[in-house]
């Protein structure tokens, strides 16, 4: 990518995206607020001469021009001048060089920026409308009450908040789930309710209904004859269909009446419009009479609504057949390479086109800025790059086997604390409870080998991990809230009951471990840094992170006492233990090469099975009980813990139990998540008279738990309850 420097001194680079990027957000942006009743004259024409003199720059020294581009661009810049010039529209010359300059910046990115800027500039109208800074124009529908929220005129968000809503479905592409196909009908109801603009409601319904029906759909495949033919056709005939009709229209032929009352009176100005302008090869200026400050004009109103017409009759038979190419080209290609979601888009917006002059709007429809990409790029490398990128994005990628098996070690040993719970009568119980003290560090140890030696790890890196931890938790509680309210049991504070999850308390107690995580990738980025800059980090971050540890023990160890015990202690907030796991684990992705070259496969094993078989011994009976639960922080447990995470990071799985731990793997997180729920159901039925019950228990409550989580994670509308 070419780079424009802009100030050697200080070495700051933009490159040609970014610069037309951040020129589209700025223009987009101002351009809705110059549609509201906000009075930003001077900054418009201000924005206006940056935004010209930027676009220039960046098409001229973009690329090289081949004689076939030079030609088209040459028609284009001329076409758009020449209809600037006839309209004084001076809005036309810009759309033209950000057409010229489309090729500097990823459309996907464009799109985005456009969803941003247009967006954003419209909230920020409509709050402003509601706080008293613009006048919120009331209009009389008939019997409904709408409201302009801002605008000039009640249509005018309706129309942007649909394309917000186009350019979002088609970043998300085929991704979208049920949740937010029902926010976005959500809000669909409540525009239309502000609005009550029926034509941009019913259009909406139709978009979700055309995105469930063909792009959800595999067996439906835009790449065949026909479509080829009615991609090319779509665009001509609409536009035939609407000037037809505009000729056709009499006030004394009935059907046409009804049908000009659907419309909203559309065809009768449109035959009005034919009366006092002739079609033209550069366009014409047209004089409107719609309303003056906030008030529709009830004499003399005239206003040509379809984009057709006012197309053919105000851009002129050049510009409006260069747009009608344009459109059935990226139509034509989106059928051939079946890009469902992009010839919905286009589609939906022929519907419109028919009703509404917006085909030309590129800051919030900017489809027209595809076109460059397509045409001269050529469409195959378009969505060859574009197959790349979602496979990049959405294929599973190559699982680190050995990480998985921890992790679903972990899940098990898990499963074991809460069942074996810890028994002073039965040795045999308490021995397994202490056997299965390895899983969260586990956890620990895994997160921090697989965060810590990344590349980068940003605070917006860990803000998204944590934002997802706490709508799972927020998710749960929800559910847990909306239950009790059902049956009409007392009811907590949704607030209370969240933050009692991530302190071990409530009825979602296992989430404390996630609270242990919160806290902990709040300080993954500056140790990320710590141990990327400086050589001895490691150590002396581990020997930092030990002290707290060897300090408790030691305490309790000479006093005998268990003041300072694990179980006097929230589990969620003794960071000192869960950092220096973290830490550990990034230390051991350095140290495993090491291990392998000066310690034998066996030997390690050997190793292993002493310190994992030995360790509840140890706690049973060295410790005394004395320092029960601490089968994190104890030296003993650290190193047995560390000793059973290098082998199983060492052992090469068979085939076999390689594709085991692969498909149950994924379900790990959800497994912990619903063992408890499981549990507590098992246990209000069950009751512990046997010792040995929890033999049989174990199996049920796993088997249980992880087809639970396989069926939760199945279902789009339910995956989010069991995955991070």
């Amino acid at each position: 990518m070419k780079k424009i420097a802009l100030c050697k001194e200080y070495k700051i680079t933009f490159t040609h995206e970014v610069l037309y990027l951040i020129t589209f957000f700025l223009f987009a942006f101002v351009r809705i607020l110059d549609t509201s009743l906000l009075n930003i004259d001077f900054l418009s024409n201000v924005v206006f001469i940056i935004v010209c003199a930027t676009l220039a720059v960046l098409w001229i020294t973009y690329d090289k021009v081949s004689v076939k581009k030079l030609l088209c661009q040459i028609i284009i810049i001329s076409a758009f001048l020449l209809v600037t010039i006839t309209t004084t529209r001076k809005y036309l010359l810009i759309y033209a060089l950000f057409l010229l300059a489309s090729n500097c910046a990823e459309f996907k990115k464009i799109v985005k920026y456009s969803l941003i800027a247009t967006l954003s500039a419209t909230c920020i109208v409509m709050i402003a409308s509601q706080i008293g800074i613009v006048q919120d124009y009331v209009f009389e529908r008939e019997t409904e009450i709408a409201h302009s929220m801002g605008f000039s005129y009640y249509s005018a968000y309706p129309y942007i908040l649909m394309f917000n809503m186009l350019s979002y479905m088609y970043i998300r592409k085929k991704s979208i789930t049920w949740i937010e196909i029902a926010v976005l009908l959500i809000i669909n109801q409540g525009v239309y309710h502000l609005s009550t603009l029926r034509l941009t409601y019913y259009l909406t319904f139709l978009i979700i209904i055309l995105y469930l029906l063909v792009a959800k759909m595999k067996r439906i495949r835009l790449n065949h004859k026909a479509f080829y033919v009615g991609s090319f056709l779509l665009y001509p005939l609409m536009l035939f269909i609407t000037v037809w009709s505009s000729f056709q229209y009499t006030h004394y032929n009935l059907f046409w009446r009804k049908l000009d009352d659907i419309l909203s009176g559309r065809l009768r100005l449109q035959h009005k419009a034919f009366d006092l302008y002739s079609v033209k090869l550069f366009g014409q200026y047209i004089e409107t009479n719609n309303m003056t400050n906030g008030v529709v004009a009830q004499h003399n109103y005239f206003y040509i609504d379809s984009g057709f017409i006012y197309s053919i009759l105000g851009y002129g038979i050049l510009l409006t057949f260069i747009l009608l190419f344009m459109y059935s080209f990226l139509l034509f290609k989106a059928c051939q390479h079946n890009d469902k979601v992009l010839a919905i888009w286009i589609v939906s917006l022929a519907i419109f086109t028919v009703v509404n002059n917006t085909w030309l709007n590129i800051h919030y429809n900017c489809l027209l800025l595809l076109f460059p990409q397509i045409y001269f790029k050529g469409g195959k490398t378009f969505w060859i790059e574009y197959s790349k990128e979602w496979e990049k994005k959405h294929m599973t990628k190559k699982r680190n086997v050995n990480l998985d098996g921890l992790k679903l070690l972990a899940c098990l040993a898990v499963i074991g604390l809460h069942v074996f719970t810890y028994n002073y009568n039965n040795t045999i119980i308490t021995y397994i409870h202490y056997m299965c003290g390895y899983a969260v560090p586990i956890f620990f140890l895994v997160n921090g080998y697989l965060i810590l030696n990344k590349k980068e790890v940003t605070y917006a890196y860990t803000a998204k991990k944590i934002l997802k931890i706490l709508f799972l938790i927020v998710l749960w509680n929800l559910v847990y809230f909306l239950l009790k309210l059902v049956i009409k049991q007392q009811l907590e504070n949704p607030i209370i009951l969240v933050a009692e999850s991530l302190i071990q308390e409530g009825f979602f107690w296992q989430f404390w471990f996630l609270g242990a995580m919160i806290l902990t990738y709040l300080f993954a980025p500056l140790i990320h840094k710590v141990v990327n800059r400086f050589r001895y980090s490691y150590p002396l971050l581990l020997i930092l992170t030990l002290l707290p540890c060897i300090i408790i023990v030691c305490f309790n160890y000479l006093s005998k006492s268990q003041l300072l015990n694990d179980k006097n202690f929230i589990q969620t907030f003794m960071i000192w233990k869960w950092l220096l796991y973290f830490i550990l684990g990034g230390y051991l992705k350095h140290i495993i090469p090491w291990l392998i070259d000066k310690i034998s496969f066996p030997t390690h094993g050997i190793l292993t099975a002493i310190l994992f078989f030995g360790f509840p011994l140890y706690q049973l009976y060295a410790v005394n009980h004395i320092n029960f639960n601490d089968y994190y922080g104890d030296l003993v447990a650290i190193a047995n813990n560390t000793m059973i995470f290098t082998f199983f990071m060492r052992v090469n799985y068979e085939n076999k139990i390689s594709r085991i731990v692969e498909i149950l793997a994924p379900y790990s997180m959800g497994c912990y998540i619903l063992h408890p729920i499981v549990l507590k159901f098992i246990n209000g039925y069950i009751s512990y008279s046997c010792i040995y019950l929890p033999f049989l228990i174990y199996p049920i409550v796993t088997l249980i738990s992880f087809s639970s989580a396989y069926v939760l994670n199945r279902r789009k509308l339910t995956k989010y309850f069991v995955n991070l």
